[in-house]
């Protein structure tokens, strides 16, 4: 089992150093079967001290100007978070950038910036200090399933475990 960035999995998949990966294939690829197992949104993250804490929602404009935490350029969440800023109108680098989720999240304890996670890990992480707030307008959403070659079946091992893995998620 490896936990890389989807840009890492997806080229590890091409080429076949794993069978399969479980992540977000946000462009479909000729040799590259998807198949989805679960939707996710993204919300903000933000420190319970903060200005940003009283709000109900963020709204996108509000993006432009405040401290940003992201993850890596690698992450299928970056790229999902880059995607919807630019369809805004809005080019920026982030503040900070991150390799983890935790690293993002400890980010905005400390009230250093807006961590953009999706809300699947919410439940996972050390919330204390944080608050975790819906994105207003469209919500950006990812598609999180099972990546594979399309001229390579997954062997009979493989297959079992995709299917354990389905059936652990629809519960």
């Amino acid at each position: 089992m490896l936990d890389d960035p989807s840009a890492i999995l997806i080229s590890r998949v091409l080429n076949r150093e794993i069978d399969f990966g479980f992540g977000s294939l946000l462009r479909p690829h000729k040799e590259l079967a998807y198949r989805e197992v679960l939707r996710d949104e993204l919300v903000a993250i933000v420190s319970s001290r903060g200005e940003f804490a009283g709000r109900r929602t963020i709204v996108w404009r509000t993006l432009e100007s405040a401290p940003l935490v992201l993850l890596p350029r690698e992450s299928s969440i970056r790229e999902l978070v880059d995607r919807e800023l630019v369809a805004r109108g809005i080019t920026r680098a982030p503040d900070y950038e991150v390799q983890n989720s935790i690293a993002a999240a400890s980010m905005a304890r400390a009230n250093l910036g807006i961590a953009l996670l999706p809300r699947l890990i919410v439940g996972e992480l050390n919330m204390r200090g944080l608050r975790a707030i819906p994105i207003a307008g469209p919500v950006p959403e990812r598609s999180i399933g099972i990546i594979s070659r399309t001229d390579r079946p997954l062997s009979a091992a493989a297959s079992a475990f995709v299917a354990l893995l389905s059936a652990g998620v629809r519960r």
